[in-house]
């Protein structure tokens, strides 16, 4: 453990954390005296994130399986609005949760005998914020073209998207607890139940009011399941703490707003493209879409291990920079070998898994996959400083990007389609995540911790990619070229090292001794 002294030259060496280190040692006194990570500690996050990268394997092949099945019995039209419909509400998912999810995580992490009380408060609050979201964004529907016969659908999937969130908000415990196998064991429950669904609906010829049903059917099951099992560690009595629900509110905001710009610039694109060019077009590119955020299960799960640590080493600089080294080399390393392999196969992965009428997809696919990098990378930095106290910087350079993507595609989308919202896509993710960090000291940092990994092993995947289609073999072959000469690539570079891999093979072994009390 630190000492006092040490712990407060951490704050000096990054002062824009000054703030955030004084309130830690006054209102906080858990994360002040918080033990600094160890490598059993470094194992066990590994441990826990093999535990959910196993569940998500497992979630993602059925997840695939019923978006497919969807996607083909649907057609390109229908799947178009299909993908409308769902891309629109996500557009105010950001005003149902307020961004108390990781607020709730990181203050339950620095205050675990407390966390019970700390949850009901969110829960009590997001419950008032859900219900205001779904009737705005229904009184705003019609105007984006989503009333008359797509409305009731609408209604119905506000209730997913937005009712069920304070349901699954004390699922965040399992994240402080590194007990992550429920929600990732919840969640392949909800994704067969959803495959089942989809094979009715399949074989019985419904049509899109029952796959949204089902939709909300077995997110339903998902979040009570979160609900009930998360109150057994959970301790009594549950209170609302009327003080600290304006400091959640007033973190949770500083959020929204950042995930206000990460809503627009995601799923933004979608609604333009229903309004503008048609669900026709809007089918091709959201079956790209959805193919290339099956791997964002990636990041989510190893980060969701990694975070409650960068909460407690925050106070410890050196130990700090060595979980952002590490959570960044296996982002990066992971995004840029997906986007290798998923660039150089992409006419031949939308034929296997859509069918020929959706070939249109395969080269949106190509470019789209790319953005995948921004968000591993992004995912990282985001958490990195959440943990640091540092969230409010994200705002600009999220609004920045929002700004971009929306102009691009007003610009692109009449000229080139569904592709011209692939290039938005691609050009505003990456400006959002790297370049419109860059003006802030404070950020500079944790940005640069990642950055001198994510520009050689970025350069590494285009050299691979460029070079590999010149080669004339069929697309099974040239992926598995690309994958190959990736991994060599970075192995003999050093951008992959021995030690890493050491690291997890060690956590791999003794994966099994983890014990869920």
């Amino acid at each position: 453990m630190k000492d006092a002294a040490a712990n407060h030259d951490g704050c000096e060496q990054m002062p824009d954390r000054r703030r955030y280190c004084e309130r830690a040692a006054v209102s906080e006194p858990l994360a002040a005296s918080a033990p600094a990570p160890t490598s059993g500690q470094g194992v066990r996050v590994m441990q826990n994130t093999f535990v959910v990268l196993i569940a998500r394997l497992l979630a993602l092949p059925i997840a695939g399986a019923a978006n497919l099945i969807l996607a083909r019995y649907l057609g390109v039209e229908k799947f178009g609005q299909y993908g409308a419909i769902y891309a629109y509400l996500g557009l105010f998912g950001w005003l149902a949760s307020l961004g108390l999810a990781p607020i709730l995580a990181r203050e339950a992490a620095q205050k675990r005998e407390q966390a019970g009380s700390l949850i009901f408060t969110g829960v009590c609050i997001a419950a008032g914020f859900s219900v205001a979201t779904a009737a705005l964004a229904l009184v705003i529907a019609p105007l984006v073209h989503l009333g008359g016969k797509l409305f009731p659908l609408l209604a119905i999937g506000s209730v997913e998207v937005f009712l069920l969130v304070p349901i699954a908000l004390p699922g965040v415990i399992f994240q402080v607890d590194l007990r992550q196998w429920y929600n990732s064991g919840f969640s392949v429950v909800r994704q067969a139940l959803m495959f089942a669904f989809a094979l009715a609906i399949y074989w019985a010829g419904a049509p899109l009011l029952y796959v949204v049903l089902a939709r909300l059917a077995a997110a339903g099951v998902e979040a009570g399941l979160n609900w009930r099992t998360a109150h057994r560690f959970l301790e009594s009595p549950r209170k609302f703490l009327s003080p600290i629900s304006m400091r959640l509110i007033r973190g949770g905001f500083i959020i929204t707003l950042s995930v206000i710009a990460a809503s627009v610039y995601a799923r933004i694109d979608q609604v333009m493209l229903h309004s503008m060019v048609g669900d026709l077009k809007l089918g091709q590119y959201a079956a790209a879409v959805r193919l290339s955020e099956m791997f964002e299960a990636l990041p989510a799960a190893f980060v969701s291990s990694l975070f409650p640590l960068l909460c407690i080493s925050v106070i410890d600089p050196e130990r700090f920079r060595e979980h952002l080294d590490i959570g960044y080399r296996y982002m990066v390393l992971a995004a840029a070998g997906i986007s290798v392999v998923v660039c150089t196969g992409a006419p031949t992965i939308i034929r296997v898994l859509y069918g020929q009428q959706y070939s249109a997809s395969a080269p949106l696919l190509a470019v789209l996959i790319w953005s995948e990098m921004a968000i591993f990378f992004g995912t990282m930095l985001g958490n990195g400083l959440l943990s640091a106290g540092l969230q409010k910087y994200g705002l600009l350079p999220m609004i920045a990007g929002a700004l971009v993507n929306v102009g691009l595609n007003i610009f692109l989308i009449p000229r080139r389609g569904a592709m011209g919202a692939t290039w938005a896509t691609v050009i505003s993710y990456w400006m959002c995540w790297t370049v419109a960090f860059m003006p802030f000291k404070a950020t500079r940092d944790i940005l640069w911790t990642g950055l001198r990994l994510l520009v050689p092993i970025t350069v590494v995947g285009l050299a691979v990619t460029g070079a590999v289609f010149l080669l004339p073999v069929n697309d099974w072959v040239r992926m598995v070229i690309a994958g190959v000469g990736f991994a060599l690539l970075t192995t003999t570079t050093g951008l992959a090292r021995k030690g890493d891999l050491h690291f997890i093979h060690t956590a791999w072994r003794t994966r099994l001794g983890l014990r869920a009390t």
